[in-house]
């Protein structure tokens, strides 16, 4: 699926063909939404906004690193959200944890699904 050439709540894609736009483009505030093609593995980087959404397509399998959770406020929120049919497998940063497990990985391997993600601010995520 390509964005290129496709204009979202009157946000034009960028020129690596993604489209970046806030809930205030939308009417709204406290949120991000970012569409993206991966060609790579993605490192999410520390997001801003309260809650970032992320709608991700690729050819491949990718990895999807999420940021340190000590680098953010407890409580925000990152939505993971696959539009294709292969696996993207979200990993904690460094020796954060995913829901109190050191090491553990979640995997989205079937298209259209996604997943809700609550970050304690210190060295956790939790799966809401």
């Amino acid at each position: 699926m390509s964005h290129n050439n496709t204009t979202v709540a009157g946000v034009a894609p960028g020129a690596d063909g993604n489209i970046a736009l806030s809930l205030a483009d939308l009417g709204g505030d406290g949120a991000a939404l970012n569409v993206e093609t991966l060609t790579a593995d993605k490192t999410i980087s520390t997001p801003s906004a309260s809650r970032t959404i992320f709608v991700f397509t690729s050819s491949a399998d990718r990895a999807i690193n999420l940021p340190s959770a000590s680098g953010l406020t407890s409580g925000q929120l990152v939505d993971i959200k696959s539009m294709s049919n292969v696996t993207f497998t979200v990993t904690p940063n460094g020796t954060d944890k995913l829901d109190g497990s050191a090491g553990g990985t979640l995997a989205l391997n079937v298209q259209f699904s996604s997943i809700t993600l609550v970050c304690d601010g210190s060295d956790d995520w939790f799966i809401v």
